[in-house]
C-alpha cells in the first residue's frame, strides 16, 4: 500500500475493520521504493471501529493511549519494520491507520513512494 507523504502534515490510509478482537502485536514492513526518494517517517495506529467515527472525514481520530506506534525514519530503498505492541489485547474490531510524514525541516516529497507491506497481527 502506497501512502505518499505531503510537504506538511500527516498522510494516511485507513484500512477499515482490518483487525478483529484478539490482536496484541501489529507489524508491517516499510520501504520508500525510489532511489531518489527522501527520508520518510512512518507510523501505524489502531482505532476501534467505533472510535474511528469520532473525527471528520479525512481526519485522523484521537488514538487511545498505547495504540499508536513510534515514528520510524527510513532512508530511500531501505526496508525496515514497524511494530505496535498494544497495552492490552484488542477486545473489538479495529481500523488500521498507515501514516507517513516528512521529517521536520524537509518538504521535498518528490519520489516519496512510501510503502507498507506484509501487514499482520499476532495475539
Amino acid at each position: 500500500m502506497l501512502v505518499h507523504p505531503q510537504p506538511t502534515g500527516i498522510s494516511f490510509a485507513k484500512l477499515e475493520t482490518c483487525f478483529r478482537a484478539g490482536a496484541k502485536h501489529i507489524m508491517a514492513s516499510i520501504k520508500t521504493i525510489a532511489e531518489d526518494g527522501p527520508k520518510i517517517e512512518y507510523a501505524i495506529a489502531l482505532a476501534k471501529t467505533t472510535d474511528s467515527t469520532n473525527g471528520a472525514a479525512g481526519e485522523l481520530p484521537i488514538f487511545r493511549e498505547g495504540f499508536h506506534s513510534e515514528w520510524i525514519r527510513v532512508e530511500a530503498m531501505r526496508r525496515s519494520q514497524i511494530h505496535l505492541f498494544l497495552p492490552y489485547t484488542l477486545d473489538e474490531t479495529a481500523d488500521l491507520y498507515l501514516m507517513t510524514r516528512m521529517p521536520l525541516g524537509t518538504n521535498d516529497c518528490r519520489y516519496g513512494w512510501a510503502t507498507f507491506s506484509d501487514i499482520y497481527a499476532t495475539s
